[in-house]
């Protein structure tokens, strides 16, 4: 996902995807899963050779 770019795209890929998730619509939190599955699958997908 990532060509090897490593950390500083996967960090910055998190930190935007939360900013998007906890500033959603009226000030309510996300639901615990759904947080859960963003950070997995953005994790999957920058560790090198693991593709889901």
């Amino acid at each position: 996902m990532y060509g090897g770019h490593g950390c500083p795209h996967a960090c910055l890929t998190l930190i935007g995807t939360g900013h998007l998730l906890f500033a959603g619509e009226l000030g309510a939190l996300p639901d615990a899963s759904a947080v859960r599955e963003i950070v997995e699958a953005i994790t999957v997908g920058a560790e090198p050779g693991i593709r889901p």
